[in-house]
């Protein structure tokens, strides 16, 4: 079989982009084209739509590279009692409401595609306010993974409709706190049980309200405020779908970090468990544990730094590096802040 021509992003095996958008083929207004021209104003590589209930944008031709930047088409299910459920890989989307949370697992994993909870936080997965610690499907094997952090559920939390600040677009940033302790715990709970990666989410869909003449938070405004930095096995091809499968496959097998851009890039960040024969492995990749294995920690520049393992942080510390002895196979994670704010997590690295 031949191998793809390199696509246009050339040999590169990281990517940058933006997760969770939406368009007019929803409740949004972008055309595809019009995301690929914001993401690449934002320096961005990819953006992954995930329209309510379809995959018009797929149908559409949206769908591939769009110069440097490739659109990558997933849904956002409405499950029965208005759950939503990110999917990536799907072939097919349910009707809204159709089904039940376990039908549509079951849906997705048999199109060989993954299903993500959507906004845990902020409204919630059930499109209002509420902890959903106690969601009965988090135990299922068929959930892959979560929407750690949602930029713009996250500003809802404290968005208050009756104080003009809400809806200003430079007040937005102000409002961002990250994700909610109970999240990262519940997080780090099914990371033990399973592989279980986390992704982020933008969530805009740069409506324009009736009679306005302006767009109500613009895509090219919001694209890279927070995004997923992804390692890749080798670099994406030249071939639309083929790319998009790579995309998600990197995305599924936790190979990523997030990061709020807007904060400061994250670009070479780095976190890895070092073996004492010399190996390193980093989130995604196949590990082994073994006695006087540490993890480590460098970033690009200062911040307040954490390496979590089993849910509990084992080291903590200001600087570019840190590392950390392991006392056993239990999933690691890292997290970084600057000045006390959310700015970069990690997958996990868990031990076979």
């Amino acid at each position: 079989m031949s191998v793809p021509a390199a696509a246009p992003l050339g040999n590169r095996t990281e990517v940058v982009g933006a997760l969770h958008l939406h368009t007019r083929h929803s409740d949004g207004t972008a055309e595809a084209a019009g995301l690929a021209v914001a993401a690449a104003g934002a320096g961005l590589d990819f953006v992954v739509v995930n329209d309510h209930d379809t995959l018009a944008v797929r149908s559409a031709g949206g769908e591939g590279w769009h110069g440097r930047v490739l659109i990558a088409a997933g849904t956002e299910v409405t499950a029965a009692s208005r759950c939503h459920l990110l999917a990536h890989g799907n072939s097919s989307a349910p009707a809204r409401g159709a089904l039940g949370v376990p039908e549509v697992l079951g849906w997705v994993a048999a199109e060989g595609g993954r299903v993500y909870a959507a906004h845990p936080h902020g409204r919630g997965l059930h499109g209002f306010r509420r902890l959903l610690d106690d969601w009965p499907h988090w135990g299922d094997a068929r959930l892959g993974g979560l929407e750690l952090w949602n930029y713009l559920q996250d500003w809802a939390e404290r968005f208050r409709w009756w104080q003009p600040a809400s809806y200003r677009l430079e007040e937005i940033a102000a409002r961002i706190q990250g994700p909610p302790q109970w999240l990262l715990d519940r997080w780090d709970l099914e990371a033990a049980r399973r592989p279980f990666p986390a992704i982020c989410g933008n969530d805009n869909h740069a409506k324009q309200p009736p009679l306005a003449a302006t767009t109500f938070f613009p895509h090219d405004a919001l694209i890279g405020r927070l995004v997923c930095r992804v390692r890749l096995e080798r670099p994406l091809p030249a071939d639309g779908p083929a790319a998009v499968r790579e995309l998600f496959a990197a995305l599924g097998a936790g190979r990523s970090l997030i990061a709020r851009q807007e904060l400061a890039s994250a670009a070479g960040f780095d976190f890895r468990v070092e073996s004492p024969d010399g190996r390193a492995f980093r989130p995604g990749d196949p590990a082994a544990f073994a006695a006087g294995a540490r993890a480590a920690v460098e970033s690009p520049r200062e911040a307040e730094l954490a390496v979590v393992a089993g849910g509990r942080t084992v080291a903590s510390g200001r600087g570019r590096r840190l590392e950390a002895d392991l006392e056993g196979p239990a999933p690691v994670r890292a997290e970084a802040r600057l000045d006390g704010k959310a700015w970069v997590f990690t997958n996990h690295v868990r031990f076979g």
